[in-house]
């Protein structure tokens, strides 16, 4: 950091010394402590800080806690203010403050958690001033948001009061405050963006990490798991716990894939297997007696780094020895290390970079890694500081943290590159969030699975304070559905995180975006801005955005009514998703029949035209609030005006299939799950709409043709009254010909006339190309062509908005909600 940066900051910290008149808050040390509370503190903090804690381990080290503060269980029912000599041990009250709102071995009760991480943060303890840090960033840092286990409001979020925290538990070397801090001046979040100090506080934290990993089993395996609209109906998914049951069954039947793979589960820990080298080591010994060289190698592994079993090198080198003689890269990896080191053979530099080049050139992250370290250093090679970055390039790509760290070291020096602050602040980003203090991640994970949303809330918000992009974009997914607290403030804060998540390259918080500004949940319905947004996720190659864009030139939300610009966005969604076919199928097949609708329309009685509205028009576009369910912005409007649902409605409720906003992704979701029957239910219903059509088309052009033969005849016809209900004309009355009719046009301005009288073919619907691209106008055409319709202007908001048509009447039409 630089110089004049520490010094600002330092004076910062004495003015709010002097504004708390609390030395002890800043800098001081926690007084003298009894040599009884710090050891049950110290026994209380290793069990709750194992990676691999149980429950039952986390509730005696809470039972701990409270013997060590010298309450019990009945002194903790509220009302309860937490007495100001109860204790001056500041890491006791910061961890009883994690088992209240835990309620891991004491009674659950948040309220007094934060009080008691009020009190240590008095005290000076670095990460509860983290953790008022990221309250005090939403609005949730007072007694009064809160009520009995869950969060009651959102208040204004205190910004200043923030940063204060965060300087102060930065200071104290808190990792949550200095990724947080990183975050912010990365992003420019509160504070000026400023590279230098973004890598300055996330190398900090990256130090540690790589100094963690240095210890295996030391960090944490957490699961990308992103919230989605359809999250209640499993968060975890049935299949993949019915695979994880059945490789495990196969493994035990002697599957010999089976046995390495569920024995690299329980080795490292990974799908929700708890880490078990006992298991790991069974499984993988039964795979090698089946001369596997996979399960070979990973037993050098485990041998070498004594895992499961007692450290031996001898034994170690054997099994590399017999992986890499079948060509194992692992075993190659191993045995270039042992050669490297002189861990049970001699030195030899040359075998050793032989054997690291076998493996990296399949891939091999770690074989990677040590090369671009002997190219480095000039060890058997001669040094080339260019050779070494491309080898710490390709190892940062397959998730090597020392690889990324020294890369991104490198770009911060210069050396062999010129230097490059923005990429290296990526990489050391990258590191940092692999730390155990991102485990809160995985905590979110697991308590939306099992419904505690108010604890799952709170820990993807102390997720997205540190730049998370997973916990921004599912805290924003929490609030925009309810989850626990509904009301215009939570939306706010909905937007602010998908937009934070946005600017992290993710296209699905762009979808979210759009869907809000779409269904107007929360907030004034604006489909303009909807477009807008969409087009940003759009040139992102996003399906789902080029769906709802060929949706809303279909019926003209938010854009101008374009039918061949939304038949060319139908065409990008399949082209950018291959899954997408059916669905992009069936959109262009419903748009080919809404095509000729507005031809037939011109020449259908008036009756008609309100039964083809009723599939072609949209409703309630004048309504600027739409009730937020989860399910669909379409079928909560619904809700809101039961006795104005139309057929088309009717029909889909049946059928349970929300209308044409949803088709995308329910039609996608079929085709994946090799469930075609709800697709098999939308053809038909579009079957028999075409039938009709053309039963319509045909009569209508037969009669056509009778009336120009009659008049070419000189025979009249009795031509149509204006109401289809009312009485033939009399015989005697005489008509002009049909071509001096002044308010009928002539056959050629019809526009689904044929062009000849008798002999004219009927006219065929267009054929559907499974190619996208297929139709007249190509689907590249259609994105290049926004220039030439108003479109792309800037509104205050930063999204490009465009100026269009609202559509006739009614409720809005039905992109993908996300």
């Amino acid at each position: 950091m630089e110089e004049g940066v520490r010094v600002k900051m330092l004076k910062v910290v004495v003015v709010a010394c002097l504004f708390f008149s609390q030395v002890r808050f800043c800098f001081g040390a926690p007084e003298e402590i009894g040599d009884s509370v710090q050891d049950l503190y110290e026994q209380a903090v290793e069990l709750r800080s194992d990676l691999d804690a149980t429950p039952e381990s986390l509730n005696f080290g809470g039972e701990l806690l409270l013997k060590a503060i010298g309450l019990q269980k009945k002194n903790l029912k509220p009302p309860l203010l937490v007495p100001a000599n109860i204790t001056d041990h500041r890491g006791v009250l910061r961890e009883l403050a994690k088992a209240l709102e835990r309620g891991q071995g004491v009674p659950r009760n948040i309220v007094l958690s934060l009080q008691f991480l009020k009190r240590a943060a008095e005290l000076g303890d670095p990460e509860a001033h983290g953790e008022l840090g990221v309250r005090s960033s939403y609005g949730i840092q007072e007694e009064s948001t809160l009520e009995g286990q869950d969060i009651a409001s959102i208040e204004k979020a205190d910004i200043p009061k923030a940063l204060l925290h965060y300087s102060f538990g930065a200071m104290g070397n808190d990792s949550v405050s200095q990724m947080a801090l990183g975050y912010r001046h990365m992003a420019g979040v509160g504070v000026p963006k400023n590279c230098p100090s973004a890598v300055a506080y996330y190398n900090a934290v990256a130090e540690k990490v790589i100094e963690l990993g240095r210890i295996p089993g030391t960090l944490p395996a957490i699961e990308k798991v992103r919230l989605s609209a359809r999250a209640h109906q499993g968060f975890r998914k049935a299949r993949e716990e019915q695979w994880l049951q059945f490789y495990q069954y196969s493994a035990d039947l002697g599957d010999v894939e089976a046995q390495t793979a569920i024995g690299q589960f329980f080795n490292y820990g990974a799908y929700g297997v708890p880490r078990d080298h006992q298991q790991a080591l069974h499984y993988f010994n039964q795979a090698a007696e089946a001369e596997d060289a996979g399960a070979m190698s990973h037993l050098g592994h485990m041998y070498a780094n004594g895992l499961g079993v007692e450290q031996n090198n001898k034994t170690a080198l054997k099994w590399f020895e017999k992986g890499a003689g079948e060509g194992h890269p692992n075993g190659h990896y191993g045995l270039g290390y042992m050669y490297l080191a002189g861990y049970g053979v001699k030195k030899d530099l040359q075998k050793a970079f032989r054997h690291f080049n076998k493996a990296a050139e399949v891939g091999h992250a770690e074989a990677q890694f040590h090369l671009g370290v002997m190219y480095l250093k000039g060890l058997h090679t001669r040094a080339s500081p260019m050779k070494a970055m491309a080898f710490f390039s390709a190892a940062g790509h397959g998730g090597h943290l020392l690889a990324m760290y020294n890369l991104a070291m490198m770009q911060i020096s210069g050396t062999g590159v010129d230097p490059n602050c923005a990429s290296a602040l990526k990489l050391l980003k990258q590191v940092a969030e692999k730390g155990p203090w991102c485990n809160v991640l995985q905590e979110g994970h697991d308590r939306f699975a099992k419904g505690d949303y108010t604890l799952a809330l709170l820990a993807y918000l102390r997720a997205a304070q540190m730049g998370l992009e997973l916990g921004q974009s599912n805290a924003a997914w929490m609030l925009e559905h309810n989850f626990v607290v509904g009301s215009s403030d939570s939306i706010q804060l909905a937007l602010q995180l998908y937009k934070g998540s946005a600017e992290q390259d993710t296209t699905g918080a762009l979808l979210s975006i759009g869907d809000i500004y779409f269904y107007g949940r929360g907030i004034e319905k604006n489909w303009d801005q909807s477009a807008a947004v969409y087009r940003q996720a759009e040139k992102k190659r996003s399906a789902r955005a080029a769906f709802n864009l060929g949706f809303m030139y279909e019926y003209g939300a938010g854009v101008p009514k374009d039918l061949h610009m939304a038949r060319r966005y139908y065409d990008l969604s399949y082209e950018y998703n291959g899954d997408a076919f059916y669905a992009a199928k069936i959109a262009a097949f419903f748009l080919t029949v809404h095509s000729w609708w507005e031809g037939l329309r011109t020449v259908t009685p008036a009756l008609i035209h309100s039964m083809g509205d009723t599939f072609f028009t949209l409703r309630y576009a004048d309504h600027s609030h739409v009730p937020a369910g989860w399910w669909s912005g379409r079928r909560a409007d619904r809700l809101s005006h039961p006795g104005q649902r139309s057929i088309v409605e009717k029909v889909m409720a049946v059928l349970d299939f929300d209308a044409v906003g949803d088709l995308f992704q329910d039609v996608v979701d079929s085709y994946k799950e090799d469930d075609v029957g709800e697709l098999a239910e939308t053809l038909v219903l579009g079957a028999l709409v075409v039938v009709f059509l053309l039963m319509f088309r045909r009569r209508q052009n037969n009669q056509r043709g009778a009336n120009r033969n009659a008049a070419q005849r000189g025979v009249q016809m009795p031509m149509p009254a204006a109401n289809p209900f009312a009485r033939a004309p009399p015989p005697n009355v005489v008509r002009p010909p049909e071509s001096a009719q002044p308010n009928q046009p002539t056959p050629s301005t019809q526009p689904s006339a044929s062009p000849t009288a008798d002999t004219a073919p009927l006219q065929t619907p267009p054929q559907v190309n499974p190619s996208p691209g297929a139709s007249s106008s190509s689907p590249g055409d259609g994105v290049q062509s926004d220039s030439g319709e108003g479109l792309g202007q800037e509104n205050s908001s930063g999204f490009q908005s465009n100026k269009g048509q609202d559509g006739e009447g009614g409720a809005p039409p039905q992109p993908v909600g996300s």
